[in-house]
């Protein structure tokens, strides 16, 4: 198994060579005020992009690049929109703990992305991420945006100290609109109550927005486990290698940090397994030729959580490469010597003990159809699960298995 298993690896290695787009429908707005309509390629952004490739059809072989000063707006596909902003920005850096002991209101003037967070008849509210900061704007009918000004810093006793211009803002918005702030709770300078706050001023009912989109599975793999003694002083050092064949059933879950766009993805998966390994050496005992067994049963219970990164990316088919921490639970049974000819009452030799507890470190690689389905193979590194300083019992993993999402988006 593990020749096949080093066989489909290299098969997958030229998808680590694609430069993996998603381009999603979208519709920007030239400065001219001319709306274009094509596609976009719809990245998983940590921060606002800076600038956007598109393209008009999704069969082109090249694309176009624009940044904010190129275009007005973009839209990609009813998941995102953007507007283009030329103004001052605030360069303060104002999150704990990232602050200094000084107000500091220095602003740059910039072109940049805002990204829209909510909207409605009155104000909209926008948001700006670069690697300094993250940045909020309001926008009335008709307006230009501003930004929602928040400072904090420490002060000369070192306790931070915070100045709301926000609070005045919003607060001369709710006025203006007869908006009704009775359920806004405690201010604070962040996207929910931001945006919880506009959308009373549109005389909307705050709907909470769903995190990261949750993923649950079940699965059932096929194990081939390579167990074997190792060191330099121990009976058994030459007993060879005890291979078992035995299925690995699991339950899991991940989450995406963008569910629009899956290209990362963190899974929790609880599975149960078991080896039983044995190993023969030979003995000579009065005169007679025979060999000694020494076995054991581990039966398993495995946390592993794991970072799943897709290289190609597409809606209906994907291929991934995943690396976890195995958290082990194991129990044992039948731990025994065991002999093919009678030794009387001669000493059969040490039963040994194993880690209850331990780690290891499975790699995966794997595609996944429709959104249902997941065929992977995976491995893992000779892994230990004994504290003897002269000598070790650990096993390897080679596995083929599949998963079945019981969700799916």
């Amino acid at each position: 198994m593990n020749k096949i298993f080093t066989c489909l690896l290299f098969l997958f290695v030229p998808f680590l060579t694609i430069a993996q787009s998603n381009y999603k429908k979208s519709q920007l707005t030239q400065n001219d005020g001319l709306a274009v309509k094509g596609y976009i390629n719809y990245r998983e952004w940590s921060q606002t992009p800076v600038f956007i490739s598109f393209k008009n059809n999704i069969s082109d072989k090249s694309q176009s690049t624009f940044n904010a000063k190129n275009i007005l707006s973009f839209q990609i596909d009813s998941l995102e929109s953007f507007i283009s902003y030329r103004g001052k920005i605030s360069m303060d850096k104002n999150a704990f703990p990232d602050l200094i002991n000084v107000l500091d209101t220095t602003t740059k003037q910039d072109t940049i992305f805002l990204q829209q967070i909510t909207t409605g008849p009155n104000v909209t509210l926008f948001l700006n991420k670069d690697a300094v900061k993250t940045r909020y704007f309001i926008v009335e009918k008709n307006d230009t945006p501003k930004e929602l000004i928040y400072h904090e810093y420490y002060n000369i006793a070192s306790n931070t100290t915070s100045i709301n211009t926000y609070l005045g803002q919003l607060s001369m918005l709710l006025t203006k609109y007869n908006a009704n702030a009775s359920r806004l709770g405690n201010p604070k300078f962040d996207e929910q109550y931001l945006e919880k706050t506009i959308d009373a001023i549109n005389g909307k009912s705050h709907k909470k927005k769903r995190g990261g989109f949750v993923r649950l599975f079940a699965g059932i793999a096929f194990n081939q486990t390579k167990t074997k003694f190792s060191g330099a002083s121990n009976p058994w050092i030459n007993s060879g290698t005890a291979t078992n064949y035995l299925p690995k059933i699991s339950i899991g879950a991940e989450v995406f940090d963008n569910p629009n766009v899956q290209k990362f993805a963190l899974r929790a998966e609880l599975s149960f397994t078991a080896i039983t390994p044995k190993f023969n050496r030979a003995i000579n005992y009065a005169g007679k030729d025979g060999y000694q067994t020494y076995s054991f049963n581990q039966y398993n219970v495995g946390f592993t959580p794991q970072l799943i990164y897709n290289v190609y990316n597409s809606q209906q088919f994907k291929f991934y490469l995943d690396a976890g921490i195995g958290i082990n639970f194991s129990a044992y049974s039948n731990n025994k010597i065991t002999s093919n000819i009678d030794l009387g009452n001669a000493y059969q030799g040490n039963v040994y003990s194993f880690k209850t507890n331990w780690l290891n470190f499975p790699l995966q690689a794997g595609f996944s159809f429709q959104k249902r389905l997941e065929v992977f193979f995976n491995y893992t590194y000779p892994t230990s699960y004994t504290d003897y300083s002269n000598f070790s019992v650990s096993s390897s993993i080679y596995g083929l298995g599949i998963h079945y999402f019981l969700n799916k988006r």
